[in-house]
């Protein structure tokens, strides 16, 4: 464990001293942000806001200069002008960059298993702010709060992403379902969306193709719950329990306004089938839903398919 601890701590140095290389494109004004080091350098902006515990700013200040043993402490004044010059991306970037230096993924029948969960922070009183800020009570002062949702490798033991929200606005399923479009391989993703742990998705997209699971994830990505390019969808693949009888289907197929949609294709179900990309009742009777550009094939036909 110490080991691991050492290595992190010495990929995380590495890192930062890095990106001070090219400091300049993580910062709000690139032209005149830390182009002078005389009391705050990038890299020690960066490490004195990763240092910073629950103290107020000036005693976390003291703590990480050793009370001036090795360097002029700096005024909390300039600690705020410094922090305010650096992007937020950039430290989403060093925790990516450490990520896949020191944390090894582990596969589990092809698949990563990933565990998404949210928590509640507390933020400075700011009753200004709507999006954070809480009265339980009216003559109460209230309180201020952001929702971390955490994604976590459960083979690898590490954390893979992190999104943050308004505590007002928090959506844990939606940001799950945006977290996972973010990653490359194939995922099954658990939550506990609802008080029950379960898969809500297991997403594929190769070569414009969309493969939905269940009823619950097709009626996800027609609501916008799944977030990704329409456009960049040529063709949709429907493998999981068998869809509602009527046009109930239809209309959500509609909803999904795929304009690119080539054709749709569903396995294994009772009441529809699709022949050449078109969705039909399974008796051959109904047309259900036919993509953009695509011919409709005459009756007899689909009764012999």
């Amino acid at each position: 464990m110490k080991k691991c601890i050492k290595q992190i701590k010495s990929q995380l140095l590495k890192t930062i001293s890095e990106i001070d290389e090219y400091k300049w494109m993580l910062c709000r004004n690139p032209e005149t942000d830390f182009t002078r080091n005389r009391e705050w350098s990038f890299e020690d902006a960066m490490l004195s806001i990763l240092h910073m515990g629950c103290e107020s700013t000036g005693r976390e200040l003291l703590r990480y200069f050793d009370f001036g043993r090795k360097k002029d402490i700096p005024t909390v004044s300039s600690f705020a002008q410094r922090k305010n010059q650096i992007l937020p991306e950039a430290f989403q970037f060093l925790f990516h960059q450490v990520t896949e230096s020191v944390c090894r993924r582990k596969i589990y029948k092809g698949f990563r298993l990933l565990a998404c969960d949210g928590s509640d922070i507390n933020i400075p009183h700011n009753p200004n702010d709507r999006t954070t800020y809480f009265q339980s009570i009216p003559s109460t002062k209230g309180f201020n709060q952001m929702h971390l949702n955490a994604l976590y490798d459960l083979f690898g033991g590490f954390y893979q992403d992190a999104a943050i929200q308004p505590a007002r606005s928090e959506n844990e399923y939606l940001t799950a379902c945006k977290i996972i479009l973010h990653l490359q391989k194939s995922n099954i993703l658990f939550t506990n969306y609802n008080e029950r742990k379960k898969k809500i998705m297991e997403y594929k997209k190769e070569n414009g193709t969309l493969i939905l699971g269940s009823v619950e994830e097709m009626r996800m990505f027609a609501n916008g719950h799944i977030t990704i390019n329409h456009d960049n969808v040529k063709h949709l693949v429907y493998n999981g329990t068998s869809l509602p009888l009527g046009y109930r289907c239809a209309l959500e197929f509609i909803m999904l306004d795929l304009n690119n949609l080539k054709d749709i294709t569903i396995k294994n179900d009772q009441n529809f089938k699709s022949v050449n990309g078109i969705i039909y009742s399974q008796d051959g009777e109904k047309l259900i839903f036919c993509p953009n550009g695509t011919r409709v094939f005459p009756r007899m036909e689909i009764q012999q398919q």
